[in-house]
């Protein structure tokens, strides 16, 4: 199964990953990538991102799965053009669209991702409830609580990052204000 994923809820983002839904093993296969460090011109550098993921955007696009596109919470401008595009491209191309919350995609990603000690995977990287937190601007974050196995279990927030604490955090939100200790970069963001 092959799609492409869009997200704007913070940098200007896209990805086209290969996986097998039969295999729940088995992660995701990335194909190819677009990021722009950028979180200021989603709409400029969006749509030459994309295009630059595909050798044939005219074929290639028809091809696709499906189209999951991330949907925030993150600033409304930002938001918009990810989601503007993801919804030009699943007509164009007529392919399935769905939308995903952009703090439970990065859950998955710390479910998926292993602790490593010296080279060698040790641990899960999350073996109790934690936080994915965001840059909200202004001293904010967006949060929310995940279970060890990336269920929702409170969220999502906006707020001081003060309001988070006693608890394992990650994403770009983890350590960026002095309130939120403990925090981790995923790995790879």
């Amino acid at each position: 199964m092959r799609i492409l994923t869009i997200d704007t809820s913070a940098v200007a983002s896209a990805a086209i990953l290969d996986f097998d839904p039969s295999n729940p093993v088995k992660t995701a296969e990335l194909v190819a990538n677009f990021v722009t460090e950028d979180t200021r011109s989603h709409a400029e550098v969006l749509a030459p991102g994309v295009k630059s993921l595909f050798g044939d955007p005219i074929t290639e696009g028809p091809a696709l799965d499906a189209i999951v596109v991330g949907t925030g919470p993150g600033p409304f401008t930002g938001l918009r053009s990810g989601i503007a595009m993801a919804r030009t491209l699943s007509f164009t191309w007529g392919v399935p669209l769905y939308g995903m919350m952009s703090l439970d995609a990065l859950a998955h990603q710390v479910f998926d991702s292993p602790e490593y000690r010296d080279g060698v995977a040790v641990a899960p990287l999350a073996v109790r409830d934690f936080v994915i937190a965001t840059d909200a601007r202004r001293k904010e974050v967006y949060w929310a609580k995940y279970s060890a196995g990336a269920q929702l279990l409170d969220g999502p927030h906006v707020g001081p990052a003060d309001d988070i604490f006693g608890v394992q955090v990650f994403g770009a939100g983890a350590g960026l204000y002095e309130e939120v200790r403990h925090g981790q970069p995923l790995p790879g963001v």
